[in-house]
């Protein structure tokens, strides 16, 4: 039960992602995609997937997955680079943990 194979072919961009390209509304499709990773962040806060074991687990990171593979479908139009190195990461097996796509500045010394 230990193997996932993500179905990244098969998706496309969000309704509503696709609705906001249409409109021009390229904020209001970026505030939805930031949405979905918000409440990703949120569900790992409060399920602390860490403290979870076989099948809890297993459901849970099979969620987290399906939705970065959605979040990359849905930035594909605006972060091409970085929608396709999240595919990559999800289209490997096993999945290794891939240097940070956003890496932190920084902290200034004054």
């Amino acid at each position: 039960r230990g193997n996932f194979t993500p179905q990244i072919s098969s998706l496309s961009m969000s309704q509503t992602v696709v609705d906001c390209l249409h409109q021009y509304h390229f904020s209001q499709g970026l505030e939805s995609i930031w949405q979905s990773i918000s409440q990703l962040e949120k569900q790992i806060d409060e399920q602390k997937p860490w403290t979870l074991s076989g099948e809890p687990l297993f459901h849970f990171l099979t969620s987290a997955i399906d939705t970065l593979i959605q979040v990359a479908a849905d930035l594909d139009p605006f972060l091409p680079d970085t929608a396709a190195a999240i595919r990559h990461i999800f289209s490997s097996q096993p999945i290794v943990p891939p240097s940070p796509l956003f890496p932190r500045l920084p902290k200034p010394l004054c």
